[in-house]
């Protein structure tokens, strides 16, 4: 004996249904059973007859909903470059937003929702525009560079080789960098000193400069930032050591996001000029390491 199951019933039918043929094979089935047995059924039925919907419509010729080769393109960028890691989050909601387009970044404000029903301040709400290539991004690829440099908080949109020297090569980048909370897009050059190690620097001059300094000490670097990691890597500093480094000269404040965040070797030199250093061994090795990566 089989009980069908009629397309138009409702949901006590169905499951009643399903209990008479639990019973019809010499079972039994709680009507609680039933319920949570049809509700994993239905989601699954519903895509195959949404599924099957679709191929009628194919096989009849009629217009089936596709993306536009614009939202093609743009998925494809967002693939790439998603989750950003530029664009700071408003006290409203935030969005990124990914486009086709020659490359540029924005950031667009509006007011938003109040704090709270007797509050008369509003929120602010934002969107973190980004548009690009795929051609560029393609051309990032090809240079053998990242989409991303999250040491320096940067997305790469295009690149393009420029100098070729012998401790690596030099390419002009256009990127997207932040500034407070905003996005924006900008020129730079990237010195690749091969292995995966990146160097970002305003100008070509200077991403030579880092390059040949690194190339010279024999020491790569991978940012233009020195952190609690790079240290414990490099120079083999343990955590206590390097804590006890910043609290003789004076580093105290908001110590462990500056651990990980770290700071430019520039202002680490002149810290260590301001206290009377170099006096010790930290200091000296220190110092000899920044030589290298500043």
């Amino acid at each position: 004996m089989r009980v069908a199951l009629n397309r138009d019933a409702t949901i006590q039918e169905k499951v009643l249904a399903i209990q008479a043929r639990c019973r019809a094979r010499g079972g039994r089935l709680t009507r609680r059973a039933s319920r949570q047995r049809l509700d994993e059924a239905l989601p699954v039925a519903r895509q195959l007859t949404c599924d099957l919907g679709r191929g009628e419509h194919r096989r009849r010729g009629a217009a089936v909903d596709e993306p536009t080769l614009e939202a093609r393109f743009s998925r494809q960028i967002k693939n790439r470059l998603y989750p950003s890691i530029v664009g700071g989050t408003y006290s409203g909601s935030t969005r990124w937003v990914y486009l086709r387009g020659d490359p540029d970044a924005h950031t667009t404000l509006a007011e938003g929702a109040p704090y709270s029903s007797g509050c008369k301040y509003l929120r602010t709400d934002a969107v973190h525009t980004i548009h690009a290539t795929l051609t560029g991004l393609r051309r990032v690829a090809a240079a053998g560079l990242p989409y991303r440099l999250a040491r320096d908080r940067t997305l790469i949109l295009d690149a393009t080789a420029i100098r070729v020297e012998r401790e690596g090569k030099i390419v002009a980048v256009t990127i997207v960098d932040q500034k407070g909370k905003a996005i924006r897009c900008k020129q730079a050059f990237v010195a690749d000193q091969g292995g995966g190690q990146f160097h970002l620097a305003e100008t070509e001059r200077a991403a030579v400069t880092a390059l040949r300094r690194a190339a010279a000490a024999n020491v790569p670097f991978s940012g233009s930032r020195v952190s609690a990691p790079d240290l414990q890597k490099t120079l083999g500093w343990c955590g206590a050591g390097i804590r006890n480094w910043c609290e003789r000269h004076g580093v105290r404040r908001n110590l462990v996001s500056r651990l990980q965040r770290g700071a430019r070797p520039q202002a680490i030199v002149r810290l260590v000029r301001k206290h009377g250093g170099p006096d010790d061994e930290y200091d000296r090795r220190l110092l000899a390491y920044l030589g290298a990566v500043g």
